[in-house]
């Protein structure tokens, strides 16, 4: 599955990938991002966990140099039904006030 973003989202150091997830049964997921350019990078979690019933937020960092035009969810697991993405975002970590 592949979420357009509205706008590219620009890199910055420390940009992040958030994806928010409800997990009708136990599935690995994970996430990938396509540039500007169309160029597709991933997979972004290295050893993604088992993820079970219920919601859970993916975080991962976005490649370096890469300005996120879409974010993919990719199932791992043959088990394909009951994943439901409810939010997917680029933000910026940022030092604390």
């Amino acid at each position: 599955m592949t979420i357009p973003l509205v706008d590219d989202a620009p890199y910055f150091r420390g940009s992040i990938v958030v994806v928010g997830v409800l997990i009708g049964d136990a599935e690995r997921l994970n996430l990938r991002v396509t540039d500007r350019d169309g160029a597709v990078s991933g997979p972004l979690v290295v050893n993604p966990p088992e993820l079970l019933r219920g919601p859970h937020r993916i975080i991962a960092p976005v490649p370096h140099e890469t300005a996120v035009r879409s974010i993919s969810v990719e199932v791992e697991t043959p088990n394909t039904d009951g994943v439901c993405v409810t939010s997917a975002l680029v933000t910026t970590v940022g030092p604390l006030p």
